[in-house]
């Protein structure tokens, strides 16, 4: 039914995974990646949060602190 609903409309849904059982299944695991990508945004330090140190060497040196 919703995947009519939205036909209808003319717009596409966020997450399609192509499930033919039922729609309810996709919406619940749509949750649990939303969930996630919420934890994410909120709980995530940052790099000086998490006292991550200035690369000395390699690719990104050069860049970092302005060195």
């Amino acid at each position: 039914m919703q995947a009519a609903q939205m036909k209808y409309l003319g717009i596409k849904p966020h997450l399609f995974y192509g499930f033919e059982m039922d729609e309810a299944l996709g919406s619940t695991m749509g949750l649990s990646v939303l969930d996630a990508g919420m934890h994410m945004l909120n709980d995530m330090k940052t790099f000086g949060e998490a006292s991550v140190n200035v690369a000395v060497d390699g690719p990104g040196s050069k860049r970092q602190d302005g060195r």
